[in-house]
């Protein structure tokens, strides 16, 4: 005879090392293949009023709303002073349909006039993306706001943004996000924690397009990943695409199919390009990618903010994978002077000073031929 397994809280679990438990709480997150490694295996963390404890569920079922009561059957495992519940296959959560929360549909503006009422509560809102989103990346941050345009939002809302959304969300995408508010005592700020897969994307609603300033490419960092629209002149020699403008750097292309095929009659034209902004770490310079190109050498720069909080939220899938190369886009604190080999610096979120900006120590192998001026926008 089987013997079913016994309701554990959460603050107990150090009693059943090794044994097969039950866990009664709320999920509160989860994250799918948490290492971009390929694993059928998503991660969950469910809240039982007494901790936390994470769920490392290999090939997993359907997964109910954030904010469900649900109850997760697995083993308790202990290694090197972390524990969690390892579960495999369907079955490993159930839930009832009454466990379901109602989740009410709110505007930014009524939880801006009193948050506290919403604290950690299952909220919805919808509103507008500040930036584009990748469609691979696991644990992302983003702002929510009422308007389209950053500088013209009244209302702007912090989300952390939990598993892989497997498709490219525009900036200025109109959405709807479920998620839990909480506050955030080391941003002080309120902040909701949403599931990529689950942001709804309204199709209908129009998304601007930037058109970028061959005379101001020190800015280009901040369309980093959007869709945008380039004017230049175009040349094509030993199949290297480039796209020249008034000043500044040569911008590299990278076509299309369609592009190729119309290669010659392309070549030498002034043309204006849409394509995606992204950054070539293989020759330090920025691509217009049209094509949709999948390459290690390709990314779409992180802030520095999304750093520390990777940081802060999960600590340990950074220092897990310590090959892992991250590409940001961030200023100068101080002054760097060139010839200084290794040399000590900090990269920060502002420009300028600002309360509670942020800052990330960082070594800086050298030398350099030019100075690096505090505030200078930089790409790394």
């Amino acid at each position: 005879m089987v013997r079913e397994p016994s309701v554990v809280d959460v603050d107990e679990l150090t009693d059943y090392i090794n044994e097969v438990v039950k866990v009664e709480g709320q999920l509160i997150s989860w994250v799918e293949d948490p290492y971009n490694s390929g694993d059928d295996r998503l991660d969950a963390i469910i809240d039982d009023g007494t901790g936390v404890v994470e769920l490392r569920w290999f090939r997993p079922a359907e997964l109910p709303p954030i904010g469900t009561n649900v109850t997760v059957i697995g083993d308790v495992i202990e290694y090197e002073g972390r524990m969690w519940l390892q579960a495999l296959g369907a079955g490993a959560m159930n839930w009832d349909k009454d466990d379901i929360p109602d989740a009410p549909l709110l505007a930014i503006s009524d939880v801006a006039l009193n948050p506290e009422d919403y604290d950690g509560q299952v909220i919805q809102l919808s509103g507008f993306m500040s930036k584009s989103i990748a469609p691979d990346v696991a644990f992302g941050t983003a702002k929510l706001g009422d308007h389209p345009n950053y500088g013209n939002s009244n209302h702007q809302i912090g989300m952390t943004i939990h598993s892989a959304t497997g498709e490219w969300i525009e900036a200025g995408s109109k959405v709807t996000v479920q998620g839990v508010l909480s506050y955030q005592q080391r941003e002080l700020r309120w902040n909701l924690a949403v599931q990529g897969p689950e942001i709804v994307i309204d199709r209908n609603h129009p998304i601007e397009i930037p058109l970028l300033d061959w005379s101001s490419q020190s800015t280009w960092m901040y369309s980093s990943g959007r869709t945008v629209d380039v004017a230049g002149t175009l040349s094509i020699s030993d199949g290297k695409w480039q796209l020249e403008g008034s000043s500044g750097s040569p911008l590299c292309v990278l076509p299309s199919q369609q592009d190729l095929d119309s290669a010659d009659s392309l070549n030498g034209s002034d043309i204006r390009m849409r394509g995606r902004l992204v950054w070539n770490t293989a020759s330090s310079s920025w691509c217009l990618d049209k094509g949709d190109q999948s390459s290690p050498n390709l990314v779409a720069t992180s802030s520095i903010d999304d750093l520390l909080v990777m940081l802060s939220a999960n600590p340990s899938v950074i220092f897990n994978n310590p090959g892992q190369v991250y590409t940001v886009s961030a200023f100068m604190k101080y002054a760097l002077e060139p010839s200084v080999e290794d040399e000590s610096a900090y990269f920060t979120d502002s420009q300028g000073y600002t309360p509670g900006w942020t800052s990330i120590a960082v070594t800086i192998p050298g030398p350099r031929a030019t100075w690096l001026e505090a505030g200078q926008a930089v790409t790394a």
